[in-house]
């Protein structure tokens, strides 16, 4: 993917790797607050979750420059 977008002149946002080192960062316990655990589900991010996500992505786009970040809270 990351190759791809270099070859087209594309920014690329790595959620996977930046989500991946924050939930190490935080650790196991930390991160079942993230996810639909009250459902058994390890996998899919909860409300705090998704926030935390979006501020991922709004941080990437700022680092990159991209005006669709004026567009996210």
């Amino acid at each position: 993917m990351k190759a791809y977008a270099q070859t087209v002149n594309v920014p690329v946002i790595d959620l996977h790797q930046k989500s991946g080192a924050w939930l190490t960062q935080i650790g196991e316990a930390e991160s079942a607050n993230y996810f639909m655990t009250h459902a058994g589900d390890n996998t899919h991010l909860n409300y705090n979750g998704a926030v935390e996500l979006n501020r991922m992505a709004k941080e990437e786009m700022e680092k990159l420059g991209l005006a669709l970040n004026t567009y996210l809270k």
